[in-house]
């Protein structure tokens, strides 16, 4: 009879699919090269899996100016930007596109600006200016030697 009850209050597994059954965890590795560690569920989802930092490859000073040769003449057509810059792909055009975007806004953020992301026009300006800026003031070396 105690051990029927106990049975009882044993929930099974397809009423709780996010409990965890154990807390061994694995590593995965992903398509980037990225790893990260994630716990087992019963459902075989990783549950609460932990992302380290993306190794992204660094761009030449030749390719960005491709990039933003490309960049002013197509607009954000990753497809047509990639044929300009032969040496990178789409996901690797439209992964530098949104980090020079998040990095433009994090510099803006402390003077109370933001580049509007939903208006093209505006984010192509801001990168553009971002690119003529950098130019002008000879940080183009400087600028890769930041930590990505």
């Amino acid at each position: 009879s105690k051990q029927v009850a106990k049975d009882a209050k044993v929930s099974s597994p397809t009423k709780n699919k996010g409990t965890k059954l154990d807390t061994d965890t694995k590593t995965t590795k992903g398509a980037t090269g990225a790893t990260g560690t994630t716990a087992a569920t019963t459902d075989g989802e990783p549950e609460g899996e932990v992302k380290k930092k993306r190794d992204y490859d660094k761009w030449t000073r030749t390719e960005e100016e491709c990039f933003f040769e490309a960049l002013k003449s197509q607009g954000n057509n990753f497809v047509k930007i990639s044929k300009r810059v032969e040496s990178k792909n789409y996901n690797q055009v439209r992964c530098y596109y949104y980090r020079l975007l998040k990095k433009i806004n994090l510099v803006l953020s402390p003077l109370g600006v933001q580049v509007d992301t939903r208006d093209t026009n505006e984010v192509h300006t801001a990168m553009l200016s971002w690119w003529d800026k950098q130019k002008r003031l000879g940080l183009i070396t400087k600028f890769h030697t930041l930590s990505r």
